[in-house]
């Protein structure tokens, strides 16, 4: 997905004018997904995040992992890149969990965002480096898969 609000409510996304609007491209799935019941309130307008490949979203906010880094949009459409290089990519993914943004990098690192301040509290390297693939969360855990290596991996953020 270019942007997934699940079950995430009052979303607006993008703007009404051809200067807010989106442009959302390159995804292997839908552009925009808004997904589960509890997803009401949300508005899909328009804004430009460049090379977005994959989007996550919480009561506060929309994140994009685009070309430019990791892009953190507002309910009111205010736009600010966090972290500016920082790129998930197609091989990649993000994840939210306990007040922190999870970045798998395609090819073998992880980082997490402090979503309070929009800076990176750490950086895991995966070893041996495997192929890109996706994030979850469970038990105080983050388990990311490894698609071409047919792998799972769990990093403890504590350890």
């Amino acid at each position: 997905y270019g942007i997934e609000a699940r079950g995430s409510k009052q979303n607006l996304i993008g703007g009404q004018t051809p200067a807010a609007r989106n442009v959302i491209s390159g995804n292997v799935q839908a552009g925009v997904a808004i997904t589960d019941e509890q997803a009401t309130g949300n508005v899909v307008h328009t804004t430009e995040v460049s090379g977005a490949f994959n989007g996550v979203a919480d009561e506060n906010a929309v994140w994009v992992g685009g070309a430019d880094g990791i892009t953190r949009l507002t309910p009111d459409l205010g736009r600010q890149v966090v972290c500016r290089g920082l790129v998930a990519g197609r091989e990649g993914d993000l994840l939210l969990d306990s007040g922190s943004l999870w970045i798998r990098q395609g090819q073998g690192f992880l980082s997490r965002i402090d979503t309070s301040t929009g800076t990176v509290a750490a950086r895991y390297a995966i070893a041996p480096v495997p192929s890109g693939g996706s994030l979850l969360a469970a038990g105080g855990e983050i388990w990311t898969s490894a698609s071409d290596d047919d792998v799972v991996l769990v990093v403890d953020p504590d350890g």
